[in-house]
């Protein structure tokens, strides 16, 4: 079995984990909806007022895992739309959500984040796979 095949089935687990966590949290008894509106560590929003610190923690983290994305997986194209249709979501379920807000700025930190990562792929790929 090779390098990438056994990452890409740990990709799947934790993509369907993931799908496993958000319907157990969305039928519990603590709705989706108060999970989300308790304060959390993070700024509810990117407010440029607080900072530069939430902007680089949600870009680095983004470009690291399309990084990782684009390194382990056949098909990165597929994986990274999943990822660009994740980052779009979390604004959707941020804007519905009482006392949290949701903004373009932040989504679109996410997709620059998502595309350094791609271009970094490109830029590494002279560089051997680990076996």
């Amino acid at each position: 079995m090779e390098w990438r095949d056994s990452h890409n089935r740990w990709l799947w687990l934790a993509f369907i984990a993931g799908g496993l966590l958000l319907s157990f949290c969305l039928m519990s008894a603590d709705p989706w909806h108060q999970v989300m509106a308790r304060d959390l560590w993070m700024p509810k929003s990117f407010d440029p007022t607080k900072g530069f610190l939430p902007y680089a923690l949600h870009f680095s983290c983004y470009s690291a895992l399309a990084l990782l994305i684009c390194r382990i997986s056949r098909n990165p194209v597929w994986w990274l739309s999943l990822f660009v249709l994740h980052a779009g979501v979390t604004e959707l379920i941020q804007a519905t959500i009482p006392g949290r807000e949701a903004s373009f700025s932040d989504f679109a930190t996410n997709l620059a984040g998502i595309s350094v990562g791609y271009a970094l792929s490109y830029f590494f790929r002279r560089l051997p796979t680990p076996r």
